[in-house]
């Protein structure tokens, strides 16, 4: 065997280990942020920070749940159980999303560790560039979801519930799920810019495709957020619509900007 494939399989086997250690440092970091946002105090993100636990104990997702249910839901609905782990699933589901925000940094840090040796200066520059917008876009498609898209749509969907003379009764798991499934993938959307950038890079496409499929892509919007948005009233799709058509705008300005960079 010669000693440059042996000096290759250890190489290997280092890269190996390494990714092997960061998965696990941003697992735990993970894990971690979980179980506190589980069993902390609210109080404790309070100014000064309270640590009395003897009346009023609530944790931080239980306040999380309390606010979404405040700021998106219709005020005339009401949640039930439907089962014995419905609950117990939805608390979870909240606590990993909690979670998940607040070990993003050191996640983002053992990736980027993790690939940087592989990135030349420019390289890395453009990374965290695209961290960065990739947090922004993402924050404002979640925002615009949260705040405004989906209290529009439950809101106009409970008015017909009304209409039917029906009571708007729903699952507790199904309400919160449909929520935070909404807020994620409208989040992810947004982010379109981020994607094209990458395809423009790798030679994909480039901005004269973005160009001449901007009729398709008016169309393709028009349906998708006509399924993401489950109202029958144009209100809460417009508002979904308008800022995804400004953002493909956007994205045509950044590949020919990605083009000219080498």
């Amino acid at each position: 065997m010669s000693s440059g494939y042996v000096d290759e399989e250890k190489e290997f086997w280092e890269h190996v280990e390494e990714m092997v250690y960061r998965a696990r440092v941003a697992l735990i970091s993970w894990l971690v942020a979980m179980i506190f946002v589980a069993v902390a105090p609210v109080s404790i993100l309070s100014w000064p920070p309270s640590f009395d636990l003897s009346t009023n104990y609530v944790t931080i997702v239980s306040a999380f749940i309390r606010y979404v249910r405040e700021v998106a839901g219709p005020s005339n609905s009401t949640l039930i159980a439907g089962s014995w782990s419905g609950s117990l699933d939805l608390y979870f589901n909240a606590a990993a999303l909690l979670g998940l925000i607040l070990a993003f940094p050191i996640i983002s840090y053992e990736i980027y560790a993790f690939v940087r040796p592989a990135l030349y200066p420019e390289e890395r520059s453009a990374a965290i560039k695209f961290t960065l917008s990739f947090i922004f876009l993402f924050s404002i498609g979640a925002a615009i979801a949260f705040y405004i898209v989906v209290p529009v749509t439950l809101r106009i969907l409970t008015y017909f519930i009304d209409l039917l003379g029906a009571q708007p009764i729903f699952f507790i798991d199904d309400y919160y799920n449909f929520i935070f499934l909404s807020v994620v993938v409208v989040g992810f959307v947004f982010t379109f810019p981020n994607w094209v950038y990458i395809l423009v890079k790798i030679g994909l496409i480039d901005h004269t495709d973005l160009v001449e499929n901007r009729k398709n892509f008016v169309v393709g919007v028009a349906i998708a957020t006509a399924i993401l948005t489950p109202d029958p009233t144009p209100f809460s799709m417009l508002i979904l619509m308008i800022p995804l058509l400004v953002l493909y705008e956007v994205s045509i300005i950044v590949a020919k900007k990605a083009e000219y960079i080498v």
